[in-house]
């Protein structure tokens, strides 16, 4: 269940940042969605620049226990479904780009980890009971999908923490760069 929701980081990260965009109809929701667009494209300038492979297709399965060349034949003769989840398990593995370094999903998470972290914190009072919970949970939430993508085996750990780490800058830069646009912003506008 976990793995599922995981592997689908990009759709619920996705939605999060439309829900919170319609919601909240703010500038800096739209600022920060583009910030998220262009660390996206960062990542994958960065994937062919690096030119790290992932971890091998083998890695990522589970290791069986030894069968025979005959009981293979027979499991999957008794189980023609066995054969059609592998093939799509491994047509959907071999579909991820081939580099790996960064990770994109810890690069992502990262991203809007930091970026919503720190306006937080410059933004909303110390006594705020919700504030603290929030920054916890959120920042749990990124290094929770860090290490799925290792559990996952489509990452290695040194890709995830490079992910994390551009990410997490990114996003800071990001935000920095926002309060100096809003200061050259008529009133107005902001």
């Amino acid at each position: 269940m976990l793995s599922k929701i995981f592997d689908n980081t990009r759709w619920l990260v996705s939605g999060a940042v439309l829900a919170t965009i319609l919601y909240t109809r703010s500038l800096e929701s739209l600022y920060c969605c583009v910030g998220g667009v262009m660390c996206g494209i960062l990542a994958k300038v960065l994937k062919h620049v690096i030119r790290q492979p992932r971890p091998g297709l083998e890695a990522r399965r589970p290791a069986a226990a030894p069968t025979t060349t005959a009981s293979s034949a027979v499991n999957e003769g008794l189980n023609p479904g066995l054969t059609l989840v592998r093939k799509l398990k491994s047509s959907l593995l071999s579909s991820k780009g081939q580099y790996g370094m960064p990770s994109s999903h810890s690069q992502a998470t990262g991203f809007f980890a930091s970026y919503i972290t720190f306006a937080l914190l410059d933004r909303v009072s110390g006594s705020q009971p919700w504030k603290w919970p929030v920054l916890v949970l959120l920042n749990g939430a990124g290094i929770s999908v860090a290490i799925s993508r290792v559990t996952l085996r489509y990452h290695t750990w040194p890709q995830v923490l490079v992910g994390l780490v551009v990410g997490y800058a990114f996003g800071w830069l990001w935000l920095r760069w926002y309060d100096v646009v809003l200061a050259a912003l008529p009133h107005g506008m902001k």
